[in-house]
């Protein structure tokens, strides 16, 4: 048996320095080449997308983003308000057609004119105009809000997507070993030195990675679609969907939890709009009782 594990030890050095992996056919053009085990995680020459580094595609986002486009335009709409409130009464002026006598019996020509000046008493105008702008100043504290929860979602969808291709990247060079060693084992169930049973396990073993080979694949599929989502562009989610560029190296942060509370506190939008909203419905409140008691 002595030349049978000569002919085994010659056939493990052969394929050590063999180059690497089995390639194997790209069915999904999203995943690109990210076999190649020392190629970057996430660029790729073969895949003709857009890459788009991290601060590029937040500030897509922010451009682009339908939810945030929305919170926009309810912005202009209560400024609007705001300059409706501004407004002072409308004056008005009367004209009435001259009246002449046509029985002849000297009633004199009349005419009528009149002017209507409304005043407004009570400082309902002053009431109005600070209820107004506690509105406008609720609905900034909203549209911030919703840009740190975009951000949020964004940066979240950029780290998933990340994520999946180093999963799918460690999953192909698992996958290469496992080609190599079903190799090796073909090689000694050839010289006599393993069984049927060892060999057909090897096999079975690889087969079924290479079923988590292909969900890996789908994840990046999956997280790549959602990163296009959120830029709000149809292109986006078809053929310009975008590769994320980036790494997931990043140094280690510590916070005080006592600071970030008080900070969340005095900054944080959302509190700031729930703090401006009941400011606002106070206002509203006066304003109702002034309107109500100083008509």
């Amino acid at each position: 048996m002595k030349w049978k594990r000569l002919v085994t030890l010659a056939a493990l050095a052969a394929l050590a320095m063999g180059s690497g992996p089995v390639a194997r056919a790209q069915t999904n053009p999203a995943v690109g080449a990210t076999e190649q085990a020392g190629s970057s995680q996430n660029r790729s020459t073969e895949d003709p997308r857009p890459h788009l580094g991290f601060e590029d595609y937040l500030a897509e986002a922010m451009r682009f983003n339908l939810d945030l486009a929305a919170q926009r335009a309810t912005v202009a709409i209560v400024h609007a308000g705001l300059t409706t409130a501004a407004q002072r009464p409308d004056w008005s002026a009367d004209f009435g057609l001259p009246v002449v006598d046509l029985s002849g019996q000297g009633n004199p020509t009349t005419f009528s004119i009149g002017l209507d000046a409304p005043v407004e008493l009570g400082g309902k105008r002053g009431h109005r105009m600070r209820a107004a702008k506690q509105d406008l100043s609720a609905a900034n504290a909203d549209y911030d809000d919703a840009v740190r929860q975009l951000r949020a979602t964004a940066t979240g969808a950029f780290i998933d997507a990340l994520s999946a291709r180093a999963i799918l990247v460690s999953k192909h060079k698992s996958s290469g070993e496992l080609d190599r060693i079903v190799s090796v084992n073909e090689e000694r169930h050839r010289v006599g030195e393993i069984g049927e049973i060892e060999l057909v396990q090897s096999r079975v073993e690889r087969e079924q990675f290479e079923a988590d080979l292909i969900l890996a694949e789908a994840n990046v599929v999956s997280a790549d679609l959602v990163l296009g989502q959120v830029l709000g562009k149809p292109e986006r989610i078809a053929d310009r969907l975008p590769v994320p560029d980036g790494t997931l190296d990043i140094p280690v942060r510590t916070f005080d939890v006592a600071q970030l509370v008080v900070t969340a506190l005095e900054r944080r939008p959302d509190v700031l709009s729930k703090q401006r909203g009941l400011k606002a419905a106070e206002l509203r409140i006066e304003l109702a009782n002034v309107n109500f008691f100083r008509t």
